[in-house]
């Protein structure tokens, strides 16, 4: 890829220092740098001669000093026998100006890069000269308007003095206004309005009698169930927030997210498989939600918080963690609130038909759950456990579902095999990972109907950051622009911001990839129990335009396109996304780690023959046992969730490494032999 870039021939000499031709070299490198991610070797030429002796070398200890320190800092000994990176040649031309040839290598050719350091250049370079003691890192490569511009396209504005209800509050008012309409069915039996509301009234009075006190959590493991949820809207009420639990979970996992001071009660469905923490109360479901006990009427519950009602919090929600154990994500009342009530997202009325199928240990329930419960549409309850296609078609024709939530795994293989089943839908949330824009075209040409949405976001922003709507020709709903390579992400839900910062934490001009950082009352309070990694990935921005604002780093790469939506890019990290579920690759390499007989593990994620996406670990072995794969899979059993168990073991002499010593998880995507 080859960047053609004209200098004026004042750069930089509006502060009184122009900028010489190694000035602009370590300049027009340091930019690629910040907008690559990548450290570079960088070669610079003038009319033909080398300006370095050997290669210089951008990299973050570089990036930390000044352009005027850079020489001596830069390390300009021999580098590794190869092409640079970059290569930049300049050239003076007829007149009193300049041109700059930056030649990239491959694997840093980026869409939307040159027209970004055009543009970025001129203003990075006023601002050395201004600031020529600043490390390279701290000066901006975003000129005035182009920074109002990308706040302008990170999100709305609202008014702070406008507060959200509680989650229960708003299922309150849909009480007051149609008692007597369908709140909740399971297919058997189904609760009107009021009578939800009365039943979990009396769950809450039941939960406040067992110890619940407003601030503190209550565990409830159960499978989705009408009186699962009678109990999650009891906890709400009882102003306590609900830790949802999967009775398959091994028990070693089970531990681990009940052991938190705060818990009050355990609320189960079937025999407890784990001990309560001390102190704890246990209740099974059947008698928290039993409708002989004593009546009461709504007013006779106070439900109360121990802080502020909006930030209350509401769910306490965990997902994988890199460190092998996972993490408590604190939800709050205000963050459920934001996404439910926005129209434009969620869509859903009165007349709506809602299915509710997401495990109730995934956020992307609080959708299902509580924007038909706050919306006035009627919820419809799957059976328990996971359904095969068939069946998930049966039960959306049957009972007549309007609108639905699927991973796009999910989705993906109902285009493929059950696209009819669709046709009486009439919004379709699609999330969790990648859309393939091959189905969506499928099905949104077979049903032209229907509204399909692509909804992304972190579990610590509350289910959905941003979400982008999908006409049923195929093409962007928000821009009116036809068919894409890629389906967007969209833009940001109501009452939320959307920033795209450099390693660096410096706006990236629109177009040029950066990692989303996001912002707003969506955010969760942090991690349970946690405080450093809370401190880690919850940053209030010291300095720049984002001044005071608590973000939360997403580790996703993304980029602003033309239209302003937003373009999803991949990872920074290991974190990855199977079927919907979340997964932090060194978790399950931690837990093989601890297996007997296992030297070194690394976790992949492969394709299958159909497009779906499976785990597969490879091991180095201690003594090699053709029975080694059988034990793994016992032991990570007993350690993880179904959905963090590798399908495929392989063994292997070594690990392959990249240069750097690192493995190299390219050359392990065609396992050559499989030891289950």
């Amino acid at each position: 890829m080859q960047l053609r870039i004209e200098l004026r021939p004042t750069t930089g000499a509006s502060q009184g220092h122009a900028l010489g031709p190694a000035e602009t070299v370590v300049a027009l490198a340091a930019l690629v740098h910040r907008f690559s991610g990548h450290d570079l070797s960088v070669q610079g030429r003038w009319s033909g001669d080398v300006l370095f002796p050997a290669p210089l070398l951008i990299d973050a200890d570089l990036m930390a000093c000044s352009l005027a320190e850079s020489r001596t800092r830069a390390g300009l000994g021999p580098l590794e026998d190869r092409a640079p990176d970059v290569t930049v040649t300049i050239t003076t031309g007829t007149g009193s100006g300049s041109e700059a040839v930056v030649d990239l290598a491959e694997h840093l050719a980026v869409d939307g890069l040159g027209g970004a350091v055009t543009e970025a250049l001129a203003h990075f370079a006023d601002e050395i000269a201004r600031l020529p003691h600043v490390p390279l890192s701290e000066i901006g490569t975003v000129a005035p308007v182009e920074e109002k511009r990308l706040l302008a396209l990170s999100g709305d504005q609202w008014d702070d003095a406008v507060s959200l209800p509680s989650v229960h509050q708003l299922v309150e008012r849909q009480a007051l206004l149609r008692p007597d309409a369908g709140a909740v069915s399971d297919g058997v039996r189904e609760l009107s309005r009021a009578e939800l509301q009365s039943a979990a009234v009396r769950a809450a009075q039941r939960l406040r009698a067992a110890g619940v006190t407003p601030g503190s959590l209550v565990g409830l493991m159960t499978e989705r169930s009408l009186d699962a949820i009678v109990a999650l809207l009891a906890v709400a009420m009882a102003g306590a927030a609900a830790v949802p639990l999967d009775p398959s979970y091994p028990a070693a996992r089970l531990h681990i997210m009940l052991d938190d001071p705060r818990i009050a009660a355990v609320v189960h469905s079937e025999e407890l498989a784990v001990s309560a923490p001390a102190g704890a109360a246990v209740l099974s479901l059947a008698e928290l939600t039993d409708q002989g006990g004593p009546g009461s009427a709504p007013s006779d519950v106070e439900p109360g918080h121990a802080e502020d009602p909006e930030d209350a919090l509401f769910a306490l929600v965990f997902t994988s963690g890199s460190t092998g154990v996972p993490k408590g994500v604190e939800i709050t009342h205000r963050g459920v609130a934001r996404l439910v009530t926005d129209e434009q997202c969620t869509g859903f009325t009165a007349d709506d038909v809602v299915l509710q199928y997401a495990p109730l240990t995934f956020d992307a329930c609080f959708l299902e759950i509580w924007g038909a419960l706050a919306r006035g549409a009627r919820l419809e309850l799957a059976p328990p456990g996971p359904l095969g296609l068939g069946e998930l078609g049966e039960v959306i024709e049957e009972r007549g579902i309007t609108v639905l939530w699927l991973t796009s795994g999910l989705f993906h293989q109902i285009a493929e095999y059950e696209p009819d089943c669709l046709r009486g839908v009439r919004r379709l949330f699609v999330g969790g990972d990648v859309v393939s824009p091959h189905h969506v075209d499928r099905v949104t040409r077979m049903w032209p109907h229907l509204e399909l949405v692509n909804g992304y976001g972190p579990t610590e922003n509350t289910t959905f950051t941003c979400f982008h709507r999908i006409d049923g020709d195929g093409s962007d709903g928000d821009s009116g622009q036809g068919p894409r390579s890629s389906i967007p992400i969209g833009r940001p839900v109501a009452r939320t911001r959307v920033h795209v910062l450099d390693r660096y934490g410096q706006l990236v001009p629109a177009g040029v990839p950066g990692e989303l950082w996001v912002s707003g009352e969506g955010l969760a309070r942090g991690y349970a129990l946690r405080p450093d990694l809370t401190a880690e990935r919850f940053v209030t921005a010291q300095e720049g335009p984002l001044r005071g604002v608590r973000m939360y780093r997403t580790g996703d790469l993304v980029r602003f396109l033309d239209d302003g939506a937003m373009e999803f890019l991949g990872r920074t990290d290991l974190q990855v996304k199977v079927n919907g579920f979340r997964i932090e690759l060194p978790e399950i390499e931690s837990a093989l780690l601890a297996c007997q007989g296992v030297r070194q593990a690394c976790v992949i994620v492969e394709q299958d023959a159909v497009g779906g996406k499976r785990l597969a670990a490879y091991v180095v072995a201690q003594d090699p046992d053709g029975k080694l794969g059988l034990a793994l899979r016992t032991a990570l059993r007993a350690q993880l969730p179904h959905y963090m168990v590798p399908t495929r073991y392989t063994v292997l002499e070594e690990l392959p490494l990249t240069h750097n010593g690192k493995v190299d998880r390219s050359r392990l995507a065609t396992p050559t032999t499989d030891k289950d």
